[in-house]
């Protein structure tokens, strides 16, 4: 687990912009490269007025699943320089995508679909080597952000406020909104946060959690977010006879975007609201 701090500055009048992305899959000819690129000019234009922070929740593209990585490793070297090199391209196009907001991406979670490079002689444009280092390790160098594994318990200190949250790419593979949202309530039982957030099963919704809390004699509410963030992979799309993975196993639709919160130092406090982007 990487534990991540991170200050910012609000100057008069300006808001903080906080937003988790992940399920992009943007190789696949079912990703929704256009709605991706919209989000990521919505943050490009936010950041121009206010302070933008975003987190990767991993499955940037879809090189091979986990089953999938275990066979690449018996290929002979002549191929896996080919699959190194081809997973490379594959996230130099995702970040020529990113690269407008590239300086407001903090750091990015592993997800399921990653490649591990195999061959000795792989290395970025300026000769780092990237033997052992994963498809999202190389992309955060790209980005020039933090590589946060597989699970962060991260604070954003805002105006020395701190705004805390629990973030993992996700796991297992409950089908209704009840069963998935029970999968995040049940991080607040284990650690403390002020937002939970999973990926993985495509899923995209805030729901927010109040619980009275008494400081300074006052009596006033204190807030936690369970946040499913979302997806960039279509599950079924019209015209063709086979559909992705989602309709194959009848997966429930689910919509695209990634979650919005919006934080305003106000009254000395943080004050937060939140949407879809979809």
């Amino acid at each position: 687990m990487i534990n991540f701090d991170h200050r910012v500055t609000l100057k008069k009048g300006r808001k903080c912009v906080v937003s988790f992305f992940g399920d992009v899959h943007h190789n696949l000819e079912a990703s929704h490269k256009r709605l991706f690129a919209d989000y990521v000019g919505y943050l490009a234009d936010r950041a121009k007025t206010d302070e933008v922070r975003a987190s990767g929740q991993g499955d940037y593209c879809d090189p091979f699943s986990s089953g999938e990585k275990l066979k690449v490793r018996d290929l002979h070297g002549g191929t896996i320089d080919q699959i190194d090199k081809l997973t490379m391209e594959l996230i130099d196009d995702f970040h020529a995508v990113v690269k407008p907001v590239a300086g407001s991406i903090l750091g990015l979670l592993e997800g399921h679909h990653f490649h591990r490079f195999q061959s000795h002689g792989t290395k970025m444009k300026n000769g780092t080597p990237l033997f052992g280092a994963t498809t999202t390790e190389y992309l955060c160098n790209l980005i020039g952000c933090a590589y946060l594994g597989t699970m962060t318990l991260s604070t954003y200190w805002i105006n020395n406020k701190p705004l805390k949250f629990l973030s993992h790419h996700g796991y297992g593979s409950a089908r209704t909104r009840s069963g998935r949202l029970v999968k995040r309530r049940r991080l607040a039982e284990k650690w403390e946060a002020d937002i939970y957030v999973l990926g993985h099963d495509h899923d995209l919704f805030i729901e927010e959690e109040s619980r009275m809390s008494q400081e300074k004699g006052d009596v006033g509410n204190l807030y936690r977010y369970y946040v499913a963030s979302g997806s960039y992979l279509r599950g079924y799309i019209t015209g063709t006879p086979f559909g992705t993975y989602a309709e194959e196993a009848l997966l429930p639709p689910a919509e695209l975007g990634s979650p919005i919160f919006e934080v305003e130092d106000r009254d000395g406090r943080l004050h937060i609201k939140h949407w879809l982007f979809k």
